[in-house]
């Protein structure tokens, strides 16, 4: 059997064609590094049920169209398959013509001996060669397919490593090159820290200590740090472009440096981008103050139009598709965020998140606050923290239930 990149599924959408010869890396390295792609959230097309005899498909033609990366895995008897062959000659014409990126995997055979078409290629084109005869002007384009595809910057298996890790560090720089960030790791931290400390603040309230409260809000510092995290990653905002306040700044400030996608940029990676700062403004804590602003240019236009709650009217020129996803983006956010509110300027606090809890939350801890103020007693004190900790509670789970609805 001669296994190929075909998928299961063909009207699934995917991102990375995974081209290899199926007799030497079907069971062993290809499965561990699809495995890894699919940990790391890379939708991959891949098929193992090719058999000898079988014709590309126009299917398998257009998966390769399709995907913004191909990989290719080398491997000793790649070269002795005619199938192979045409996958990498239709990746390096996807490569020239639609920009696909490529990405060479050498395993069990030297970069070498795909380059020169030496060791085990070197026979395997001697048989090709006698088997096209009168052909071998598709010959010799393998052999340049095979010559520029192993002259691209890629990984050698051969070097003293694990598989594990090497599979693990292929996947990663995968998503780097589809301009892509994992959080699946930071999801599940989140996630677990998040229990914790609904246990902890459980625990405070039927034990109330300064000692369980400081260590509640230890595990939501680290919360807020790790979420801080996953937004970096998320819009993949290199260490060098962002800063943090010192950490002598009590109300632990960030400041975000976000480059956006500029005009040339594809559109469904401009989309992609804007989807992204989306998540990333509605997993910021509501508690948090966030201001979005950018250099411009001449991009949202010289007037508010429909934006004139969050465009002052001081534009330069006429708006573009760029201008307009980034005021989208901050009027989207600021319902969201703050809500909207009905009547007069007085009645703000009546947004979406200002339920009959919340409201019954704030009204009894000004009851405590009102009783401790005319009597400061232990009693008293305790009554008001409580009051003041389920209002917070209240409040920040009403706030959060927008997005769970």
């Amino acid at each position: 059997m001669a296994s190929s990149s075909s998928s299961s599924n063909p009207q699934e959408k995917h991102e990375v064609f995974l081209s290899f010869r199926g007799e030497d890396t079907r069971k062993t390295f290809t499965s561990h590094l699809y495995a890894a792609f699919k940990r790391a959230e890379i939708k991959t097309y891949i098929d193992y049920n090719l058999e000898r005899g079988d014709e590309i498909s126009g299917t398998l033609l257009r998966a390769i169209e399709d995907a913004k990366l191909s990989v290719i895995v080398f491997s000793k008897n790649f070269g002795t398959s005619k199938w192979c062959l045409e996958e990498v000659k239709k990746i390096i014409e996807c490569k020239k013509t639609r920009g696909q990126i490529v990405v060479p995997v050498f395993y069990d055979t030297e970069p070498t001996h795909v380059r020169n078409q030496t060791g085990s290629f070197e026979s395997a084109f001697a048989r090709h060669e006698q088997n096209f005869q009168g052909r071998l002007n598709k010959v010799q384009k393998w052999r340049d397919a095979l010559r520029e595809a192993a002259n691209l910057s890629g990984w050698d298996c051969s070097v003293d490593r694990l598989e594990s890790e090497m599979v693990e560090e292929i996947a990663m720089d995968v998503l780097q090159k589809l301009n892509r960030g994992y959080v699946g790791d930071l999801d599940q931290q989140i996630a677990k820290y998040e229990k914790l400390a609904k246990h902890q603040i459980q625990y405070f309230q039927g034990t109330p200590h300064a000692t369980h409260w400081k260590n509640y809000e230890a595990t939501v510092q680290h919360i807020r740090k790790l979420q801080m995290e996953r937004h970096h990653r998320l819009l993949r905002i290199p260490p060098n472009m962002y800063s943090q306040a010192d950490d002598s700044n009590s109300n632990d400030d960030f400041y975000n440096i976000v480059y956006a996608p500029q005009v040339g940029l594809q559109p469904n990676d401009k989309s992609q981008f804007w989807e992204d700062l989306e998540e990333v403004l509605r997993g910021i804590p509501r508690e948090e103050k966030n201001f979005l602003g950018g250099d411009l240019n001449d991009h949202v236009g010289i007037r508010n139009g429909s934006f004139d709650r969050i465009h002052g009217g001081f534009g330069y020129g006429t708006r573009n598709e760029t201008g307009e996803d980034i005021l989208n983006v901050a009027l989207y956010m600021g319902k969201r965020v703050l809500g909207e509110s009905k009547g007069n300027r007085f009645h703000t606090k009546k947004s979406w998140w200002w339920n009959g809890e919340v409201q019954e939350a704030i009204k009894q801890k000004k009851k405590y606050f009102i009783s401790l103020h005319k009597s400061p007693n232990e009693e008293n004190l305790q009554n008001f923290r409580m009051a003041r900790i389920n209002a917070k509670e209240a409040v920040r789970e009403a706030r959060g239930n927008i997005f769970t609805d």
